[in-house]
């Protein structure tokens, strides 16, 4: 990407009242990429205080995330029937917010639209399969127009489930935002491995970590836990990243400080080691 290195570690902003102070704290923290995200109760009014914003800070904003009012992921039932852009009483609602978000993102010169997809049922047979396909491929196309990818973020999925709806879509603006700690906390896969499943699909990655579910209680998640102290396999998740050419941001997803603050060093000090020294980083960071 144009003035960053590869693998350059970002973290989420987001736009509204907590702006500018999230981009202060990048500054801080000598952060000056990520991602952009869009509050689902946020009401946008043009992209001009965002752009004066993201420009007197220097932060390169990589990618626009649309967050979705109403959303609960407090457990796998509640994502199921809250998350993203299938629930059957949302859905109108919230494909017109992807678009919303897609042009101010255009104005923005942001090229990369990310959204959670929820649940979706396995099963093609299914009449909300085919939902499913229809909705991501209007909003695929309606991306495309703007010069942007969609990026569904992976986690809720099982990895060869995911890429099987993208291969049904069959749209080259379709892509995959990579967010490791949720299909840990979802206990949807290893993600060293989904990265042999749809590695060339990812375009964005979001930094997470977490424990994996505990099987006595199935519909409940994993815990989250700040990167580097979840059971994530970063010393291996990293260079298959740059195995797949992956050169993008490793955008942290944490509001509070130290949590990015140790995030952040971590990822730094895992991306300049060799592989064979990744996981101290690991136990010493």
């Amino acid at each position: 990407m144009l003035g960053l290195d590869d693998l350059e570690i970002g973290r989420i902003v987001r736009a509204g009242t907590d702006l500018a102070q999230d981009l202060r704290l990048a500054k801080k923290l000598e952060i000056r990429t990520g991602h952009i995200a869009f509050p689902g109760e946020l009401k946008i009014q043009g992209s001009a205080e965002i752009d004066a914003a993201l420009t007197q800070q220097q932060f390169i904003a990589a990618a626009a995330i649309v967050w979705f009012k109403g959303e609960d992921d407090a457990s796998v039932l509640l994502t199921a029937k809250t998350a993203g852009l299938f629930p059957s009483a949302t859905r109108a609602e919230r494909i017109a917010r992807v678009k919303e978000v897609s042009e101010v993102a255009r104005e923005l010169a942001i090229d990369t639209l990310i959204c959670a997809v929820g649940v979706f049922p396995p099963d093609i047979n299914q009449p909300a399969y085919e939902v499913a396909q229809d909705t991501l491929l209007e909003l695929s196309r309606f991306c495309h127009r703007n010069g942007q990818s969609l990026a569904i973020e992976a986690g809720t999925e099982p990895p060869k489930v995911l890429l099987r709806l993208i291969e049904d879509v069959h749209h080259p603006s379709l892509r995959i935002n990579f967010n490791p700690g949720k299909m840990i906390r979802y206990g949807t896969g290893n993600p060293v491995e989904a990265l042999d499943v749809f590695g060339k699909h990812v375009i964005a990655v979001s930094c997470s970590d977490g424990d994996w579910p505990l099987m006595e209680r199935p519909d409940e998640l994993g815990e989250r836990r700040t990167v580097g102290e979840g059971k994530v396999e970063w010393a291996a998740v990293v260079p298959k990243l740059k195995a797949i050419a992956y050169r993008g941001p490793l955008t942290i997803q944490a509001n509070e400080e130290q949590q990015i603050k140790k995030a952040a060093g971590f990822l730094r000090e895992l991306t300049r080691k060799p592989a064979a020294k990744a996981e101290e980083a690991r136990t010493t960071g």
